[in-house]
């Protein structure tokens, strides 16, 4: 889209020629800036492959897009900002400003603002380049931003072609220049990555606007407006460099610390995502994180036009192994410790500090204790805290702990070898099977050889509760479920269990036609017992092998856990003696 209009033309050339004859300074130290920089897009068919070109060659632009067509683009605008581009306003439809009031100026960027912030995601400051280059005092204090004009028009839209927008930038192009471009035209792309190319083997940077000033000691300014940055005394700052991710070992852990440029503010992240306006905490002092922790962290001097590339590192502590415990002939043993390291262990359920006893090698157990044991060594993360009770059994439990009101039932059940086990886990809360209630009655009688043939045909000769279901249906405590079925897997309930241990008594040459017939009516819901087993529930309750819960019930029907089995049975061993 044409820059002049008529007489408009005449003054803004005017200020075009004076803008392209920088004064012959050079900045401190040699570093040679340029701020190029582009209008009216962006353009699907080529603001595309030119953000592709500048990503290669780490080049970073600044974009004055209409509102029109941010909306029509708003993954490019969104791409741009996040490879680090500057994102700017020329207004909702390229609107000539100082033909408009007040109210419309701001009508028209706070609509293109909103564009961008719905874009982009999050809600930022946008600076403005006024239409046509036309501007007053008026528009300025109006539009309440940083403006820009520019030193260099290739006026690549009005020749459209690459090689003379390419000849137009190289001969007026210097060092603080801010070069106008159009992003509109695929011979724009073409001209502007050749300028790039050259210009960058003649040391000049290309930079965003925010970055030129800040690094030549400008501050922007809202209400006023920029035709170039050249070289002054204040020279020319260094590069926003990505900020460096450490961190300090301490007792029990990593503190992390981040150090950057003093011109910018920190922002990180500790989940792995990268630090955004709205995403992220801002840095001021160490700070402490998990293991396997992923930071990522950002310099910024602004959100919009100069931050600095994303630092990630993964934190990783040198962490204690966490220790085994195990028991034998009354002995507590720790093992898979970190040699060098020190392990410190509690009798009361509580964490080990290194304050609590240290483990100095293989000591007595107390039965019914709960050992809990950790890693703790200066320059090392901590271990995990593991526990173990050490029941009276000789055994160790890692899922069960004393005062639990089945756990002397169970450990005993465990030590008389009446209650199996997977290692050190009890699964108390487990529901049985009829399979592992017939194997627990007859380790309880003491495995006895049995020669008989199966008589069901769903128990398979290499499972392991194969004998214990010939010796209970041999003793009439396992009747089958008819068919010529067992059901090893089916749940036991607890009037079913009932069943079998009255049969198992029975077995044992226990008199039950003595006892009160009337125990089970003392629950309140005895009348949901099956009748066909009414009796074997009732004696069970008279004799104190089946208690209720507190609310008065006995739960027929409930599935019957090993807890519940390892109790029960304990107490009809007890009143079979």
């Amino acid at each position: 889209m044409k820059k002049f209009k008529t007489i408009t033309t005449m003054l803004l050339v005017t200020l075009l020629l004076v803008g392209i004859m920088p004064p012959k300074v050079q900045a401190a130290g040699g570093t040679k800036l340029i701020a190029l920089t582009f209008d009216d897009g962006p353009s699907s068919a080529n603001t595309g492959r030119l953000l592709d070109g500048l990503k290669a060659r780490g080049a970073h632009v600044s974009f004055f897009m209409t509102g029109e067509n941010a909306k029509r683009n708003p993954s490019i605008v969104k791409r741009a900002y996040e490879e680090g581009h500057q994102i700017c306003s020329h207004t909702y439809n390229h609107a000539l400003l100082t033909n408009l009031s007040n109210s419309e100026i701001k009508s028209q960027l706070n609509k293109t603002n909103k564009i961008l912030d719905n874009a982009i995601g999050y809600n930022l400051n946008y600076s403005l380049r006024p239409p046509y280059g036309g501007y007053s005092d008026r528009v300025l204090n109006a539009a309440a931003t940083p403006c820009y004009y520019w030193s260099v028009d290739t006026r690549d839209w009005e020749s459209r072609n690459a090689t003379s927008a390419y000849n137009m930038f190289m001969r007026y192009a210097k060092d603080g220049s801010i070069v106008l471009m159009h992003d509109l035209y695929s011979t724009t792309v073409t001209a502007a990555l050749n300028a790039i190319d050259t210009l960058q083997k003649q040391g000049y940077e290309f930079v965003t606007l925010n970055e030129l000033q800040v690094r030549r000691g400008v501050t922007p300014t809202a209400g006023k407006i920029y035709f170039d940055v050249y070289p002054s005394s204040h020279g020319t700052d260094k590069a926003l460099s990505a900020p460096v991710i450490s961190y300090k070992q301490q007792n029990g852990g990593k503190k992390v610390v981040i150090t950057g440029d003093s011109r910018a503010k920190i922002y990180y992240t500790t989940d792995g995502t990268t630090p955004t306006p709205s995403h992220g905490s801002r840095y001021k002092g160490a700070f402490s994180v998990k293991d396997k922790t992923v930071v990522k962290a950002i310099s910024v001097v602004n959100w919009n036009g100069f931050k600095s590339g994303i630092a990630s590192r993964k934190i990783s502590y040198t962490t204690l192994r966490t220790p085994k415990i195990t028991a034998a002939n009354g002995k507590i043993t720790l093992g898979n410790l970190t040699s060098g390291a020190s392990y410190y262990y509690t009798t009361n359920g509580k964490t080990p500090t290194s304050s609590s006893y240290k483990y100095k090698g293989s000591f007595t157990a107390v039965p019914d204790t709960v050992y809990t044991v950790r890693g703790i060594a200066v320059g090392y993360y901590s271990s995990t805290a593991v526990w173990a009770t050490y029941g009276a059994s000789g055994k160790l439990y890692t899922d069960t702990r004393p005062g639990l009101w089945y756990y002397k039932a169970t450990d005993r059940a465990v030590g008389e070898g009446i209650l199996d086990m997977s290692g050190t886990k009890l699964a108390p809360h487990r529901e049985v099977t009829r399979a592992q209630l017939v194997s627990m009655l007859y380790r309880m009688a003491d495995s006895p050889a049995v020669e008989s043939d199966m008589p069901f045909d769903d128990v398979p000769e290499d499972a392991k509760y194969y004998d214990a279901v010939i010796w209970a249906h041999q003793n009439g405590i396992a009747i089958g479920v008819g068919y010529g079925k067992f059901a090893p897997t089916q749940l036991v309930t607890r009037e079913q269990t009932c069943a079998f241990l009255a049969r198992y008594a029975e077995a044992c040459g226990k008199d039950l036609s003595g006892l009160d017939k009337t125990a089970i009516d003392a629950f309140a819901d005895s009348s949901a017992v099956e009748p066909s087993i009414a009796q074997s529930v009732n004696d069970m309750c008279a004799l104190g092998i089946l208690k209720g819960y507190e609310d008065g019930t006995i739960g027929p029907r409930y599935y019957i856990t090993r807890a519940e089995a390892a109790t029960m049975l304990t107490r009809l061993k007890d009143a079979l003696q």
